[in-house]
């Protein structure tokens, strides 16, 4: 697929990216250029503070797919997304895993829909991979920043989130320039909370200070 990515997201995942697709980044640029980049792509990738204003659209013929990296609209026009006949569809997997892979299975093999984000949680897009992988569709996984479900050889699954391992290193740094020698870190025995613990320990022993590591307590 031929990519363009407007707004800065995480390093790893336009790697990925790149790997398997036709990338090209525009990271906040003007609309005539937007205008120009936009031309011969299939999808394009947004967040807050850029406008695809509907001039920046037209200029995309081929363009079949949107992805927006966070929440909110208010950048874009709705009505004329509408108006290009890209079909969105939401589903409701009630938080199961069973339910979720049932869902997945139908949308890419009874709609044969062309793109599908991730459900929520990272035990339930890691079972949704599963799918897509043996599908061959690409998932975009927007609510999994567990990274050992992105090591295991999966050529179709692409991270938008920073990873786990690196969302407590502010509040470590903060914590050792306050002067703490101990951390103890309660989390749940699950990929998500545990990839958040490994890398605060990871980012509490990289400062080689003479302090007692953290205690880990699932």
């Amino acid at each position: 697929m031929r990519i363009l990515i407007v707004s800065p997201i995480d390093s790893s995942a336009i790697r990925a990216l790149e790997q398997e697709h036709d990338v090209v980044c525009a990271f906040n640029a003007p609309e005539e250029e937007l205008k120009k980049r936009i031309i011969d792509r299939d999808v394009v990738v947004f967040r807050s503070g850029v406008d695809l204003s509907t001039k920046v659209l037209d200029c995309g013929p081929e363009l079949k797919l949107m992805l927006r990296a966070g929440c909110g609209v208010d950048n874009l026009d709705l009505d004329y997304v509408r108006g290009r006949k890209i079909e969105f569809t939401a589903e409701d997997d009630g938080s199961d895993i069973a339910r979720s892979v049932a869902i997945y299975e139908r949308l890419l093999v009874q709609a044969k829909v062309d793109a599908v984000f991730s459900p929520f949680s990272a035990p339930i897009t890691d079972a949704v991979a599963a799918v897509t992988e043996k599908r061959r569709k690409p998932l975009v996984a927007c609510c999994m920043a567990a990274t050992p479900n992105y090591r295991k050889g999966r050529k179709f699954l692409f991270m938008f989130l920073s990873p786990g391992e690196v969302y407590l290193e502010g509040l470590v740094d903060i914590a050792a320039k306050r002067g703490l020698k101990t951390i103890a870190v309660i989390h749940e025995d699950t990929p998500f909370p545990t990839a958040i613990a490994r890398g605060n320990s990871a980012s509490w022993y990289s400062s080689s200070r003479a302090v007692r590591g953290p205690r880990h307590h699932s």
